[in-house]
């Protein structure tokens, strides 16, 4: 048996110390409490710092709707666990994003999908069939908020503790990473590529002016996928890009662009792009019955849970 502490480096907490936001000590025996004195204003779509590394992150929501959670900003590399709630006996016990921060949540929609339960625990064993894993496909907003445009909503699903987006809205075994969903402005001239990541790209091959049109191709590791003549005065300036083939799926939207005006730069056409989605479907996986996935090897899919 070692037992050891730090004493070299030992600290005191003084009633004047200031930790961040909380500026107020405290100091009771036992116990230690730290307040704020002045008021802390929560600001939407953002991330507000309390201490160090600890902060509030709150929803893009409106002036309504106040939705935030604690997080904690960890720099240093290497391996960094994160714990969910405790279970505690023999009893029936469920984790999901709100006491496990590991599974996917969009806090911007309050939208999660995956659940853990754990039942019928005998001693410290846990039976057969009963430590189940559950995910939904669940629909969250653009970042180009443009429902009149088509631009609402597309289908995701947290799969593992990941984002996953469907390629069909309905079916939950065939999943693809997000790459971009984006309502940032981008300019791009005649002949200018634009980096998506991941190795996919779009190229203004021509800019139309008088027109009012733009001729794009859309690429993957610089090879031709597809293009599209784009018209922006005829209300219809959204190109979804549509393959076929892709795990044994026709008809998947993989890439979504939504062109927002053509104008005259000082030397060169420019066209305006306001509104991107892409998902990788390079690497989309299909997930079979017999597949296994660590402890859990009975694999059910059901439409769009699985």
């Amino acid at each position: 048996g070692l037992w050891l502490i730090d004493y070299a480096n030992a600290i005191t907490i003084e009633s004047d110390d200031e930790f961040g936001e909380l500026d107020d000590v405290s100091i009771m025996g036992d116990t230690l409490m730290v307040t704020n004195k002045d008021t802390i204003t929560l600001t939407r779509d953002s991330t507000d710092k309390i201490l160090n590394n600890v902060s509030f992150k709150t929803a893009d929501t409106s002036s309504d709707v106040l939705r935030f959670y604690l997080m904690l900003e960890v720099k240093e590399p290497g391996v960094h666990v994160i714990g969910g709630a405790a279970s505690f006996g023999a009893g029936n016990f469920t984790w999901d994003a709100s006491n496990f921060a590991g599974f996917f949540y969009d806090i911007d929609d309050n939208v999660e999908t995956e659940s853990l339960s754990v039942s019928n625990i005998d001693g410290n064993v846990i039976p057969e069939g009963d430590l189940v894993y559950e995910t939904s496909i669940e629909n969250v907003a653009y970042e180009y908020d443009n429902a009149a445009d088509g631009w609402n909503q597309y289908p995701v699903i947290g799969f593992f503790a990941q984002k996953y987006v469907p390629l069909k809205p309905e079916k939950a075994d065939k999943l693809s990473k997000l790459v971009l969903d984006s309502d940032d402005k981008y300019t791009i001239r005649t002949g200018e590529l634009l980096d998506l990541g991941e190795g996919y790209a779009i190229e203004a091959r021509q800019v139309d002016v008088d027109g009012k049109k733009v001729w794009l191709e859309f690429t993957k590791d610089g090879e031709f996928v597809d293009d599209e003549i784009i018209s922006v005065d005829t209300g219809d300036n959204t190109w979804d890009v549509e393959l076929d083939d892709i795990q044994d799926e026709d008809d998947v939207v993989v890439l979504r662009v939504h062109v927002n005006q053509v104008f005259q730069g000082a030397v060169d056409s420019i066209a305006q792009i306001e509104g991107l989605w892409l998902i990788d479907y390079a690497n989309a996986i299909t997930i079979e019955s017999d597949d296994e996935f660590g402890e859990l090897d009975d694999v059910s899919i059901m439409g769009d849970t699985l």
